[in-house]
C-alpha cells in the first residue's frame, strides 16, 4: 500500500513539488481493492521497482502491525513478594527479622491484581467533577470522584498506609507503614496525597498543641483504620 519514489533534493522542493511527493507515498483507492490473501504482517521491498505500489499485508482482524518492543501489562503480581529489595528492607529494618509479613503480602497481592490496575486507569481517566448545585437548585459545592478513587483510598487506609501498627510499636512500625505507602504509590499516585497528609496529621493531634476535646476525637478517627468516603463538615 506504500508507493516508493526516488528521494528528492531538499533544495528543489517547492510547495507543489513537496505535496506531490507526499501524495505519492499515500495508499490509493486501488491499493485497498486488492488486499493480499496470506495475511502476513510484512513488507518485502526486494525486487520492487521504484515507484511501484507495495501492499501492506494486514492481519485477519485489521491489525496494522505487530508490536514487539513493548512490555506486556504487569497484572496479577504481588507488589510485595515480587519486590526482593522491599522484602529485604522490611526484614532488615523492622528489628524483628520479618521474613514474611501477611499484612504486606495481602496488600501487595490486592494492589497488583488486574482489577486494581484497571481501577488506576479509571481513576485517571474519569476526572473529578465539581458539583455546584443539586438537581433541585440547592447549593452543594462538592467534588465528585469516581468510585475507583475511593477504592484506592479505602485500600490504603484499611491496610495500614496511614498509621503505624500498634503491634509493631518500637520494632519498625514506621518501616512497615512506609512499605504500605510505597506500594500504594506504584499503582496510582493521585490518591496518595491525602493518605500522606492523614499520616502527617497524627503527630499534631498527639501533641499538646490542641485541647483534648479537639484532638482526641480526631485522633481516634485517624487511627481506627476505617475509610469514610462521605463529604461531611468538619
Amino acid at each position: 500500500m506504500l508507493r516508493l519514489r526516488p528521494s528528492l533534493n531538499g533544495a528543489s522542493l517547492c510547495r507543489r513539488g513537496f505535496s506531490r511527493a507526499l501524495s505519492a507515498t499515500l495508499p490509493t483507492h486501488e491499493d485497498h481493492l486488492h488486499p493480499p490473501a496470506d495475511g502476513a504482517d510484512s513488507i518485502d521491498l526486494s525486487g520492487t521497482p521504484v515507484g511501484a505500489a507495495v501492499p501492506f499485508r494486514g492481519g485477519a482482524h485489521g491489525e496494522t502491525h505487530t508490536v514487539t518492543n513493548q512490555a506486556r501489562p504487569l497484572m496479577d503480581t504481588n507488589l510485595y513478594t515480587g519486590d526482593k529489595a522491599l522484602v529485604d528492607a522490611v526484614s532488615t529494618y523492622t528489628q524483628c527479622g520479618l521474613q514474611r509479613y501477611l499484612p504486606l503480602e495481602n496488600h501487595g497481592a490486592l494492589l497488583g491484581s488486574e482489577r486494581m490496575v484497571k481501577e488506576g486507569v479509571l481513576a485517571n481517566t474519569v476526572l473529578p467533577t465539581l458539583k455546584n448545585y443539586s438537581p433541585y437548585g440547592e447549593r452543594l459545592d462538592e467534588v465528585e470522584y469516581h468510585p475507583s478513587y475511593h477504592n484506592f483510598m479505602e485500600a490504603g487506609i484499611d491496610h495500614g498506609a496511614t498509621r503505624p501498627r500498634p503491634e509493631l510499636e518500637g520494632r519498625g512500625a514506621h518501616v512497615v507503614r512506609a512499605s504500605h505507602m510505597y506500594m500504594q504509590n506504584q499503582i496510582e499516585a493521585g490518591h496518595c496525597c491525602p493518605l500522606v497528609m492523614t499520616h502527617a496529621a497524627i503527630p499534631l493531634f498527639k501533641s499538646n498543641a490542641l485541647p483534648d476535646t479537639v484532638a482526641k476525637p480526631w485522633l481516634e478517627r485517624l487511627l481506627n483504620g476505617n475509610y469514610d468516603p462521605r463529604n461531611l463538615p468538619i
